[in-house]
């Protein structure tokens, strides 16, 4: 997710999601970037998914956006950095696995 954009609904939310920054590796993009800056899984760069958000987390991520020091990345990413670049993919798989241990049993850690 590149650009997300929240609005809440009777509870629900929806995000927009507009495209996608995968992590390749330098190797594979012509840019030298870590990223490949595209559209959407098969989908034109112009497409816009709306996905519905729960509401627990339509509202979480709406009392984040309004934090003193939130500031959207310059794409309009939601989490960056202090400097706006994008999170480094060792930052989002740690913060990933570290939620989901202290989310889930011991048993369901096991399962993929």
């Amino acid at each position: 997710m590149k650009d997300l954009d929240i609005s809440k609904e009777g509870g629900w939310g929806w995000l927009h999601l507009h495209k996608s920054a995968s992590h390749v590796g330098r190797e594979w993009t012509n840019t030298g970037e870590v990223r490949s800056d595209r559209g959407l899984k098969q989908r034109d760069r112009e497409f816009i998914r709306t996905a519905p958000c729960p509401p627990q987390l339509a509202a979480i991520l709406l009392d984040y956006q309004k934090e003193p020091d939130f500031k959207p990345g310059p794409d309009g990413q939601l989490f960056t950095r202090s400097d706006e670049n994008l999170l480094a993919e060792c930052t989002i798989r740690r913060v990933f696995h570290d939620a989901r241990s202290e989310t889930f049993s011991s048993n369901d850690l096991k399962t993929p």
